[in-house]
């Protein structure tokens, strides 16, 4: 597992997690973004690759906009 922070604002940038099922290679990249006008981090891309390349899930979160109260 590795995971990349911003230095700066220390927030999660990315994780990507390297393991096996079934002796058979597992890999998750997740990616992180913020939502505009200095909202919170989400997990805006996930790709799940299993088998090297047999399976491939691919889930994405956008369109997100700050709600003033």
């Amino acid at each position: 597992m590795t995971i990349w922070i911003d230095a700066i604002s220390r927030k999660q940038l990315r994780v990507e997690i390297q393991t096996s099922l079934d002796d058979k290679p597992v890999w998750i990249v997740s990616e992180f973004q913020d939502v505009p006008q200095g909202g919170p981090t989400y997990l805006a891309r996930s790709r799940v690759n299993y088998d090297g390349a047999s399976v491939v899930i691919i889930t994405e979160n956008f369109d997100h906009a700050r709600v003033d109260q």
